[in-house]
């Protein structure tokens, strides 16, 4: 999967947006603020394609996505896609000015320049013009249904990200409906940073649900690099889930190229009282896959802080793994941690 970048620069009320999109083309934005009046620019250029979009003033598209409503007065909107030219200017009184045309020709009759306003307001969409305006009539209208479809459209993670981010900061938003927003991040969103920033914003008891742990957990799996997978799996821990899921995340946990990582989450998880012996004992035959023996004994002694003695099955697998520790004096620090 081709990883995404995202950069964002803000300097005195500029913002500038360096986006990859999924053909790895890069895309750049700017926007700022004057005198309450918003302008701003989206730029792509690659062998297929070159897209100018400029805006300046409050610019209002209808519910659909396929018109522009209104524009403040002396506003405009302007699109240029490859030979395809759309030019919306709004005069002093707020009256819109349209121009189109495509390879030189303007498009005949209403129905053909509606046709051609929609598709190129659609376009722009896509790429992240008037995305966080729309969103608050787009979820009232359609729900989470209408937004991730938005969503799935989008040209970049930076404007996937804006939809889900939307929802997962909706403080009513149904259970049944998380699933599918942590499918889109493990599907549809590509960088690893990103996908750990999404998963930053799933509250406490959002992993209840077994549909919604098992899609979150695939956001993991997705995860190339090591720290970010690191980070995601701690997330996830960190959440309540039954132990069938702990399993499938030490799973996870042991693709990590090198012991360093692996053990964090371990340690991570080692760290939780009160976790129910079966998920223990996943947790210590996981430990034993660690090749680092430093890093095995650090894992176990927090381990061992909280077996009890009436938990002989858990203190079994322990002494197993802990046997398989080949430096003497590791091994007997280890096992003297057992009470």
């Amino acid at each position: 999967m081709r990883k995404s970048i995202s950069v964002a620069i803000a300097l005195s009320g500029l913002t500038l947006l360096f986006a990859c999109d999924e053909g790895g083309s890069y895309i750049s934005s700017s926007s700022t603020k004057k005198n309450g009046i918003a302008s701003g620019t989206i730029n792509l250029n690659n062998d297929s394609v070159s897209l100018e979009i400029a805006y300046s003033g409050d610019i209002q598209l209808n519910e659909e996505g396929t018109a522009v409503k209104t524009i403040s007065p002396q506003g405009f909107l302007k699109y240029k896609k490859n030979d395809k030219k759309f030019s919306a200017v709004s005069d002093k009184q707020g009256n819109i000015i349209y121009e189109l045309s495509d390879a030189g020709k303007s498009p005949e009759g209403d129905a053909a320049r509606n046709a051609f306003i929609a598709d190129a307001v659609r376009d722009m969409i896509t790429y992240g013009f008037n995305v966080k305006n729309r969103l608050p009539a787009l979820y009232k209208k359609g729900g989470s249904a209408a937004v991730l479809q938005e969503a799935a459209a989008a040209r970049t993670d930076a404007v996937r990200s804006t939809y889900l981010e939307f929802l997962l900061k909706i403080d009513s938003l149904p259970q049944e409906d998380l699933t599918p927003i942590a499918q889109m991040v493990a599907g549809k969103i590509n960088g690893d940073v990103e996908k750990v920033k999404l998963l930053q914003l799933f509250r406490t008891g959002y992993m209840s649900d077994i549909h919604t742990a098992n899609a979150a957990l695939s956001i993991a799996e997705s995860i190339h690099s090591g720290l970010e997978k690191t980070k995601a799996l701690e997330l996830i821990l960190d959440q309540p889930m039954m132990t069938e899921e702990v399993v499938r995340a030490l799973k996870i946990n042991n693709t990590i190229s090198g012991d360093l990582g692996k053990m964090e989450v371990l340690y991570f998880l080692a760290k939780k009282e009160h976790q129910p012996s079966d998920r223990r004992i996943a947790l210590i035959n996981a430990t034993g896959q660690l090749s680092s023996e430093l890093e095995k004994a650090k894992v176990l002694e927090q381990i061992a802080a909280n077996i009890s003695e009436d938990e002989p099955a858990v203190k079994e697998a322990f002494m197993k793994v802990a046997s398989t520790i080949t430096s003497q004096m590791i091994a007997e620090k280890v096992m003297a941690a057992v009470k």
